[in-house]
């Protein structure tokens, strides 16, 4: 009898250590531990209303299928929404699964099946006291690590419902991040700060979202885009007339016309001025609002001048084109010196692009009707700011949104570690960045390289659409250019289409062939290049000096680019080309070089240290030759790829070079082992 009692006091001990082990919390963790785990879900989003970004918060993935929770008024202006991750990766918003205005949280969604998560804990059990961690992505400065205390739990009795105060600083823009406890758990989400109050923010508790996400949406909505800012001041009592969501701004929607144009002709006086970078300053002027029919003067001086004046009816604007269009490279507040301002544009558009407003021309004096009204302001608060006041007129005036078919265009679905999806007539294309080129003397003449291996302009329009009249193709290559339809100095960004098939279709990507020994001999021959090794100086007629560049941009396994120029004074370019080849695809036996000497040649870029300056072999040049196996047509050739409209390309059977002598011969027993390598076989006749 004793012994089975003990052996059941044994069992009840065991269970009982079984229960408590269950219920003991997971182990505490250190801040850098719980930033680097949660790197990989953590998102900025941006929304936008068309191609013009107009609000900033940050988010993070709850579920592997690309459910992403954050704050309702991160999302809730703007008709299009990206997310960016830490990698560079940027995908579009496809929708809305769930939301709550009242407690400021929603879920939206993006594309995809095996994203990270972060893990969600018990908002109930936090206590005051406890140490918390908060990250976010303020004023775009990504995956910021904050830490502090929970200072308080305070209860809005009106909507009966909790608060976590917060000792951890958030600033604008880390709306919609994740809070989390010391195990690593996210406790809260992010929401708002108090003004005026030193250490004084605040963050929805967890639970809450936790409603929000077991009610699974049947469908995807699309984005609220509303045309008034969403704001905190009359839904969280604790902290009514002082807190602000992390990317607010003062509200105009109980304001009334007149109020609302007499705070925007007061605060134009105050603060419309702003210094150019070209020098002078802009201002504006709010001269006449005794209704719906307003009247601008507009100023420049010290910068070409002019002050030309706009009339216009706030009924004739479309509400969702307002927009202030900051610097997308944001810099800390305070950073910025007086005259050095952070410039941003102020634009709306007429509803349906109708020529409804007049501008007045300050020299002739004459009136001519256009569609968009736009500004300049310097202050990046006060900006948005203004278009939230005549967004609110446009509205109280009755303005309407544009009903126009949109027309067919092409849409940057995403962007993944440097490859864009782009889709057009039910096509879609997996394209590279070459780079960015300038025209900054007329389309006329070859342009200009801005960029490299990267665009300027791309990463911006994800999720959007592109009209034809602004993205090009031609063959296996697109640009886009932003100015196309202005008198401004042309830009564009070059990319490489590398694969096609239907919308719907796997994409597939040829892998070309490589090996170690493969690619140190490629990169040999590239930083040989890229070193000016292979460049020559020639004397032209008229006595001025041209360089011969050769280059090796891209190399990608065995399928690689070559290219030549001609740069003359200040190096700008006058012509280039583009050979583009699989060296499986020539025959290594075909490889020859000549060597003579040019008169036109003043000597190699880079001189041999065994070539006396002025000796003959300083003017010694060799040409390389190599042709494809049984001469088939494998090669793609482009000449003045860098036209503003790109050159005519064509097959061929050929590739040639035209080297210094001494690295000729170095260059060519390298080429000559990169094809044997890379499969080429001999002709066979």
């Amino acid at each position: 009898m004793v012994r089975r009692f003990e052996v059941k006091l044994l069992s009840l001990i065991f269970i009982a250590g079984s229960v408590v082990a269950a219920q003991s919390p997971p182990p505490k963790k250190d801040i850098p531990t719980i930033a680097k785990a949660a790197k990989g879900a953590i998102v900025t989003i941006v929304m936008a209303n068309d191609d013009r970004p107009i609000a900033r918060g940050t988010g993070f993935l709850v579920r592997a299928d690309g459910a992403i929770l954050t704050n309702y008024h991160v999302i809730a202006t703007g008709n299009v929404g990206v997310v960016k991750f830490a990698d560079g990766t940027i995908l579009p918003v496809d929708g809305v699964l769930a939301i709550d205005k009242v407690r400021d949280l929603a879920i939206i969604k993006i594309h995809g099946k095996t994203f990270p998560t972060l893990t969600l804990g018990n908002s109930d059990q936090i206590q005051v006291g406890e140490e918390v961690v908060a990250i976010g992505n303020p004023l775009g400065l990504e995956l910021t690590v904050s830490n502090g205390i929970l200072s308080g739990i305070r209860t809005d009795e009106k909507e009966d419902a909790k608060l976590l105060q917060i000792t951890a600083p958030i600033s604008h823009g880390s709306s919609g991040g994740p809070l989390f406890n010391m195990s690593g758990e996210v406790v809260g989400i992010n929401a708002l700060i108090l003004e005026g109050g030193e250490s004084l923010n605040f963050a929805i508790p967890i639970n809450d979202a936790q409603r929000l996400l077991s009610e699974k949406a049947a469908k995807l909505e699309d984005l609220p885009n509303e045309t008034e800012p969403v704001k905190s001041e009359t839904r969280h009592e604790p902290v009514k007339s002082e807190t602000t969501h992390a990317e607010a701004t003062p509200s105009f929607s109980k304001s009334s016309l007149k109020d609302t144009l007499q705070w925007m002709h007061n605060s134009l006086r105050d603060e419309g001025t702003s210094h150019l970078p070209e020098g002078g300053t802009f201002s504006a002027e709010l001269t006449d609002f005794s209704g719906c029919r307003v009247h601008f003067t507009v100023r420049v001086e010290g910068a070409g001048g002019g002050s030309p004046e706009y009339f216009l009816n706030l009924s004739d604007i479309d509400p969702t084109t307002v927009v202030f269009n900051r610097d997308s490279k944001e810099k800390p507040e305070g950073s910025v010196k007086p005259g050095e301002e952070d410039l941003g544009f102020f634009g709306a558009l007429t509803t349906n692009k109708r020529n409804m407003l007049s501008v007045k021309n300050p020299t002739t004096e004459e009136h001519e009707s256009i569609f968009e009204i736009m500004f300049v302001f310097g202050h990046p608060g006060y900006g948005d700011q203004f278009a939230e006041a005549f967004r609110h007129a446009v509205n109280l005036c009755g303005g309407k949104p544009s009903t126009l078919p949109p027309p067919q265009s092409y849409y940057v679905r995403s962007n993944q570690h440097g490859t864009y999806i782009i889709e057009y007539g039910g096509r879609q294309m997996a394209a590279t960045c070459r780079e960015t080129l300038t025209w900054p003397d007329g389309i006329d003449k070859p342009g200009q390289l801005m960029g490299e291996r990267d665009c300027t302009y791309m990463w911006m329009l994800v999720g959007k659409h592109i009209s034809p009249e602004l993205m090009w193709r031609q063959d296996k290559e697109l640009r886009y250019r932003p100015w196309a339809d202005t008198k401004t100095a042309q830009t564009a960004d070059i990319l490489d289409i590398t694969a096609e098939a239907p919308v719907g279709a796997l994409l597939r990507k040829t892998s070309p062939k490589t090996s170690p020994e493969i690619q140190k001999t490629l990169h040999w021959i590239q930083n040989t290049l890229n070193d000016d090794e292979g460049n020559t100086v020639t004397a032209t007629k008229d006595g001025k000096l041209s360089t011969r560049v050769n280059l090796f941009p891209d190399v990608n396994g065995c399928q690689v680019t070559f290219t030549y120029a001609t740069r003359g004074e200040e190096s700008k370019e006058t012509f280039h080309q583009r050979l583009q080849v699989n060296l499986g695809d020539l025959d290594p036996t075909s490889l020859k070089v000549d060597t003579f000497t040019n008169d036109d040649v003043v000597g190699p870029v880079k001189l041999d240290p065994e070539i006396v300056a002025g000796d003959v072999a300083e003017r010694s040049v060799s040409t390389v030759t190599v042709h494809t196996t049984d001469k088939v047509p494998n090669v793609r050739l482009t000449l003045n790829d860098r036209n503003w409209q790109a050159g005519t390309s064509f097959s061929s059977t050929d590739l040639s070079w035209e080297l210094p002598a001494p690295y000729a011969a170095r260059f060519s027993k390298a080429l000559r082992q990169a094809i044997t390598l890379c499969g080429g076989k001999a002709s066979t006749f």
